[in-house]
């Protein structure tokens, strides 16, 4: 059975295209594995600077925004650890921290390997946190998740996951998502997205 937990716009599409890997609660869950993600059917909007930070996330990933996911299943994720926010706050990035809330007392929760919807599928949600998706509903996701392939990444030679391999990146090598951090830092967002392809798709699940 295929859990999930429902998230406001646009941190739902932004888990969806990897720019949020983070999700921040005030409770902690045993809940390991895949699970989906769902934007929830209420737009309550955001601040003017999310706005602004979710707008860039997609820009700078070459990507645009799916027109129609309010109350739909947007991607599936392996969430695969929890943590307080205070120890994984000094860690994270000025990106993922403008998607969410790190206060002390908080837990994130941890995923990889995020695999968004071509076709969100509408699907109920729920407060709690793993709620069971529909087993039709569950059908209609499946269908639609690509499969995983490791790849070895040019930079520093450890496994690095991908949906699709880069056109040009020698046959079996991709990138990691700690060297391809490193690299857009140092070169920027544009020359990355030519040499290593998307995020998401390409390496950095």
């Amino acid at each position: 059975m295929l859990k999930a937990i429902t998230l406001y716009e646009p941190y739902a599409s932004l888990m969806a295209i990897g720019a949020k890997r983070n999700e921040t609660r005030g409770c902690r869950t045993s809940l390991r594995g895949d699970i989906a993600i769902h934007a929830a059917k209420k737009d309550y909007g955001c601040s003017e600077a999310v706005g602004y930070a979710a707008v860039k996330a997609f820009r700078d990933r070459g990507l645009e925004p799916s027109p129609d996911t309010l109350g739909c299943i947007v991607a599936v994720v392996n969430l695969y650890d929890v943590q307080p926010a205070e120890r994984v706050y000094p860690t994270s990035s000025a990106e993922e921290l403008a998607f969410g809330n790190y206060l002390c007392g908080r837990w994130i929760y941890l995923t990889h390997t995020v695999r968004r919807l071509a076709k969100p599928v509408p699907c109920r949600g729920y407060q709690s946190i793993g709620w069971t998706v529909p087993p039709d509903v569950e059908a209609k996701v499946r269908e639609q998740l690509p499969k995983v392939i490791t790849l070895e990444c040019c930079c520093c030679g450890q496994p690095a996951p991908a949906f699709k391999q880069w056109w040009n990146r020698d046959t079996g090598y991709g990138i990691c998502a700690t060297c391809y951090r490193r690299i857009t830092a140092k070169e920027g967002c544009v020359e990355a997205l030519q040499r290593y392809g998307h995020p998401g798709v390409h390496h950095s699940l």
